[in-house]
């Protein structure tokens, strides 16, 4: 799980590979979408949040996805890689 603070949701990545976000005040879910496939025995995929996106890593898939979260979890770019994501850091904030 992970936000960015105030005035963004509360993103959760589940075992099943949806992506949700949650009201910060209420924890009600307002979205849901797919996103990776099940949790494998891989590493765990990292959702970093800034103040207008999100960004998951995929190991399995050699990517990150980049989210926008203010548009119902929209995927707006793919990253894919030359290599497994397995950690993810976020610089120069």
């Amino acid at each position: 799980m992970n936000t960015a603070g105030e005035g963004t949701p509360l993103l959760a990545l589940g075992a099943d590979g949806h992506l949700s976000a949650h009201d910060p005040a209420t924890g009600r879910r307002t979205t849901r979408t797919p996103l990776l496939p099940p949790a494998s025995a891989g590493p765990a995929p990292v959702i970093e949040v800034d103040a207008g996106r999100a960004y998951v890593n995929d190991p399995a898939g050699r990517a990150v996805y980049e989210i926008d979260f203010n548009d119902r979890l929209r995927r707006a770019r793919t990253f894919s890689l030359d290599f497994a994501p397995s950690h993810m850091v976020e610089t120069g904030r």
